[in-house]
């Protein structure tokens, strides 16, 4: 038999429809199962969570059928503690069923930093020290002393500080 017989014979000719047919009903399936799997068209708005509670937002979310995941807190005096602050995606977004919102919410009380240590150095290089640590300068007052410019002592509140000693950052 021919190489061109053979390719207009019914046997190779059922066998290639098969293979077309076969082809066709997997990719109908898969696109099928692509679309229920992935919710294809089905999009929710993501609500705005900010100033809710942390107790209100998961009761926002499990309606929405979203997550929600806290990624950072952040110490905001004019914000209230424990409230959301910001989140990702932001609000009105359109999102799928079952994704994840990630929140920062306000932190209870401000971040606690080291007192770097700035006595006996000079009072520039104690104010870049201050600042980097996040804390602010207050009132410098000014003592005689043989150097110019040496800090002598460091305050706050009144009471004198040494490095073993925390602060809220932002303090003066």
């Amino acid at each position: 038999m021919s190489l061109k017989n053979f390719l207009q014979s019914k046997q190779f000719l059922l066998h290639i429809s098969l293979i077309v047919l076969v082809f066709v009903v997997l990719l109908l399936l898969t696109t099928t199962f692509l679309s229920l799997y992935t919710h294809h068209g089905k999009a929710y708005a993501v609500p705005d969570f900010s100033g809710l509670s942390l107790n209100e937002a998961n009761n926002e979310a499990t309606n929405s059928k979203l997550k929600l995941e806290i990624i950072d807190s952040l110490y905001v005096p004019e914000a209230v503690p424990g409230t959301v602050i910001d989140q990702y995606p932001n609000p009105g977004y359109q999102v799928k069923q079952g994704r994840t919102i990630f929140l920062t919410i306000a932190a209870m009380m401000p971040e606690l930093v080291d007192v770097p240590r700035v006595v006996d150095i000079s009072l520039r290089e104690a104010i870049a020290r201050l600042e980097i640590a996040g804390l602010v300068v207050g009132r410098i007052e000014y003592k005689p002393s043989e150097f110019i410019n040496l800090v002598l002592e460091i305050r706050h509140n009144g009471q004198r500080l040494t490095t073993t000693d925390k602060l809220p950052k932002g303090s003066d």
